[in-house]
This record gives structure tokens, sequence and C-alpha cells, in this order.
């Protein structure tokens, strides 16, 4: 299982993080606003990220050097089915979701230690 999008960043109540507002640009010739959010505690610790959204669907588009596209609903929560990273160190390479389920409830014997 895979997650697509930055986990890192979802803790923006988190007095560390920094945001700031970037300039619009264009992702595939649609309009993106863009959003630098930094954390991390001392100087040297410091990470630095630009998130950049659709300006029309509100939709994470890209971050760094990762675009996600073709997004579709599952239950109600849309997400990226492409991940593109067109400079890889290995080369570019793209990600595919296929299937995505929401779980209620997980069965507890998948955290049983073996």
């Amino acid at each position: 299982m895979k997650f697509f999008g930055p986990r890192e960043v979802l803790r923006l109540k988190d007095p560390d993080h920094q945001v700031k507002l970037l300039e619009e640009i264009q992702i595939e010739g649609r309009p993106a606003v863009g959003l630098e959010v930094t954390y991390g505690g001392a100087e040297k610790l410091k990470v630095s990220h630009k998130l950049y959204f659709d300006q029309e669907t509100h939709l994470l588009a890209n971050l760094g050097e990762t675009y996600y596209s073709e997004y579709k609903t599952f239950d109600g929560i849309p997400v990226a089915r492409k991940e593109m990273h067109p400079h890889a160190g290995t080369g570019p390479w793209e990600a595919e979701v296929t299937d995505f389920r929401v779980v209620d409830k997980f069965d507890e014997k998948l955290f049983e230690q073996p």
C-alpha cells in the first residue's frame, strides 16, 4: 500500500510550521496557487516543501518534483490516481492508483506480532 501526498505537512497547527503564499504558476496549462511550508526545530533541521494546488479544483497538483493528476473520488475522498516524477534520481517514472478503499475498522490480527 502506498500513500500519495505529503504526510509530513499535515500537522499545520504545529507552532514550528510556517506557511508562505507563493506566486501562481501554470501546471499542464492550468493555474495553480502555491504554498511553501517550512517546519522543524533548530535552523539546521528545518525542512521546506512547496505545494501547488489546482486553482479550480483546489486539489494538490504538485509537491516538489512530484505531480498529481487524474483525481477520482472514492467513498467521498478525492485520490490522485496518477503520480509522476519527471526528474527522479533513476530517471522519470509514473505510479497509478488502480484501487482505493476506505476501511472503517481494521482487523486487529493485522497488527499482531508474528
